[in-house]
């Protein structure tokens, strides 16, 4: 540290955290554990690499990366193999040319959290993830939070949670090989959420907002719906289980399963909007095995400002619409939904369709299916 004129002094975090002042140009490593504060500008590469090391950048602390030439794989202006990074204040970690802002691909435990108004000017990166089941498990782990900003892409496998008012500028997707779990309950991401590489995937979303759409290649995804607003709709080739009970989905839904296994999708609240010649709602099965895909309908807003040109169901795909007085003639759906909501769209059942059509009548009330 000497030979590289670093600086160290004592600071109100107690005597087991050190701040760093450091004009030097090679890379910073933490390999020890303890808790370490940067304050002041590091014109350097950093590196976490312990399972208990955790580094906070704080007040107007700085990390710029340096440029390089010849693009390396995981080159980033901070690496957290290991350990944990945290982001408060008015701090920045700038990747330099050819390089992430922050990069965590590891097969041990890494987490970062990025909260004040702390910001990430470049690409974040986690893209290897052991199996692993929840949160508390996940070997990555990255919390946006407050008015924290990644100003770049997220490519992520672990647990990502996004809260407050925190920006993620570029893309989150999923990383190939990689499962992404994604918390949505605040937040703004500038760019979609894509999700594919036959990987399984989950999202549950209760606020903030997703400006692009919501979706990707094949794959598996677990979702859970109650608020925010995805503007894109949500359009992908993979296979979705879970629930709609609320939020705002513009751009409409296009769901064309072409994964072994089928879609499982329940809608019980939420709003649905469409262009004027898209569908508002379209799941289609296409892959060629037993396992047919299944909507359940019992509750929503279809189409109320812009319907588009309606509902499709094709391929091996069962509707089962709960309700009461609901009707099906002229092509046109019409009744109250169970949740008490009205609904009249054209529904369409494609050229291949070979599934099963219920309309089961039951009271308005809190949806059941």
């Amino acid at each position: 540290m000497d030979t590289l004129g670093k600086r160290a002094i004592a600071t109100a975090c107690g005597l087991a955290c050190t701040v760093l002042s450091i004009p030097a140009s090679a890379t910073v490593t933490y390999t020890s554990p303890g808790s370490f504060a940067i304050a002041s500008v590091v014109n350097d590469n950093v590196l976490i690499n312990h399972t208990q090391a955790i580094v906070t950048l704080q007040s107007n602390g700085r990390v710029q990366g340096l440029d390089t030439l010849s693009p390396v794989y995981r080159e980033a202006a901070v690496r957290v193999q290991r350990g944990t990074l945290e982001m408060t204040g008015n701090t920045r970690v700038i990747a330099g040319l050819n390089q992430s802002g922050i990069e965590m691909t590891t097969s041990d435990h890494s987490d970062v959290r990025i909260g004040g108004r702390a910001a990430v000017h470049g690409n974040i990166k986690a893209d290897f993830a052991v199996i692993w089941t929840d949160e508390a498990t996940a070997t990555q782990r990255l919390y946006l939070q407050e008015t924290g900003v990644v100003s770049g892409d997220v490519t992520f496998g672990g647990f990502v949670r996004l809260q407050d008012q925190a920006v993620v500028s570029g893309t989150i997707r999923g990383a190939m090989n990689a499962n992404l779990r994604l918390d949505m309950v605040g937040g703004f991401v500038g760019g979609s959420v894509s999700l594919g590489g036959l990987d399984n995937h989950m999202v549950n979303m209760s606020g903030g907002t997703i400006a692009g759409s919501l979706g990707g290649a094949p794959s598996y995804v677990e979702i859970n719906i109650s608020g925010g607003y995805i503007r894109q709709g949500l359009r992908s080739s993979g296979a979705y289980d879970g629930v709609i009970r609320g939020g705002y989905i513009d751009g409409g839904v296009a769901i064309t399963n072409y994964v072994a296994g089928g879609s499982n999708l329940t809608v019980r609240g939420g709003r649905f909007e469409t262009t004027a010649s898209d569908w508002l709602f379209a799941l289609t099965e296409q892959y060629s095995d037993n396992s047919p895909s299944t909507l359940k309908v019992c509750g929503g807003q279809f189409g109320y400002y812009e319907p588009g040109t309606g509902v499709l169901i094709d391929g091996k795909t069962n509707l089962q619409v709960y309700g009461a007085g609901l009707t099906y003639s002229g092509g046109v759906l019409s009744g109250t939904l169970q949740d008490g909501s009205p609904i009249n769209v054209a529904l369409t059942f494609g050229p291949s369709w070979t599934g099963t059509f219920t309309i089961t009548p039951v009271a308005v009330g809190k949806p059941t299916c």
